[in-house]
């Protein structure tokens, strides 16, 4: 029996389902018609010719409270790298859809919920210091932006505009969740190599240089977080941006965390101080 799409409203996780195959289909490169007879032949539902424009062309999505971005944006990468990172995802019954972040620094967390509400296009999520845990939470539901980040091995998971900006966005939020300033040298460490080879190569089509991927610590072995014990999967990855371009990361990049941003600031500072010191005379009377 075929069931039409408008009528009474079907469950949001039902036509989430069909907005997901209707993008899917739309990226195989089918035309509206041939979209429209996969999704009855699958689902048993007739959408009509507008759902389907809608729907790929970023008008709307079924949930109705956030337009599809169309494209990569500063503020979308920003939230994509924390969720790369720091950030995790949860689902709690049918209706709540969590997008969380758990961290010290408080300017850390104010980046992240400001950046999801220029993305969900409302006031961001509060930030909140949980006493229990020493940490700056924040969290927002939206099945939309959570849909959006699960998607595998698509475009939309990782940001793919060329505007420095964007690709800038992606790696201040990957650097301020995985990243490390030790006297001006800059690292990050990650176990998902996948990742780790796409912060490579946005970083060299910025013309940032930099080394690795290096071993830091083997897969199967124990690790304790927060007094607890857990056993790691994988191996865990480290780079490390060269010397000489530090400063082009300060201001393609750059922390939004002050105390990353000052530490490696001040460690420029430090190094420029040193090359203009004359140095000394010796044996000249």
């Amino acid at each position: 029996m075929r069931h039409a799409l408008d009528g009474p409203q079907r469950p949001l996780a039902q036509r989430m389902q069909l907005y997901e195959a209707v993008i899917r289909h739309r990226a195989e490169g089918r035309s509206y018609n041939e979209i429209i007879g996969a999704i009855e032949e699958e689902f048993h539902v007739r959408l009509s010719k507008s759902h389907v424009s809608n729907w790929t062309r970023g008008k709307n999505v079924p949930d109705g409270s956030v337009k599809v971005v169309p494209f990569p944006t500063a503020s979308l990468s920003y939230v994509i790298g924390v969720m790369l990172g720091d950030g995790s995802m949860s689902v709690c019954g049918d209706h709540n859809y969590k997008l969380k972040l758990r961290v010290t620094d408080k300017d850390f967390a104010e980046a992240f919920a400001d950046a999801v509400g220029i993305v969900l296009n409302r006031i961001g999520p509060r930030v909140k210091f949980h006493a229990k845990t020493n940490a700056w939470h924040v969290e927002v539901s939206s099945l939309f932006l959570q849909q959006f980040l699960r998607w595998p091995s698509k475009s939309s998971g990782r940001p793919s505009s060329t505007a420095t900006s964007v690709r800038g966005a992606f790696l201040r939020s990957f650097f301020d969740s995985e990243g490390n300033v030790c006297e001006g040298s800059i690292s990050a460490s990650n176990t998902d190599k996948a990742l780790i080879q796409f912060v490579l190569s946005q970083l060299l089509r910025l013309g940032i240089q930099v080394t690795g991927p290096y071993l830091h610590t083997r897969g199967d072995r124990p690790v304790i977080i927060k007094s607890k014990t857990y056993r790691a999967n994988h191996d865990c990855l480290w780079i490390r941006i060269r010397n000489v371009p530090r400063s082009d990361f300060l201001h393609k990049a750059g922390f939004k965390i002050k105390r990353k941003n000052d530490s490696l600031t001040e460690a420029l500072d430090a190094l420029e101080g040193r090359r203009r010191r004359p140095s000394k005379l010796i044996g000249v009377d």
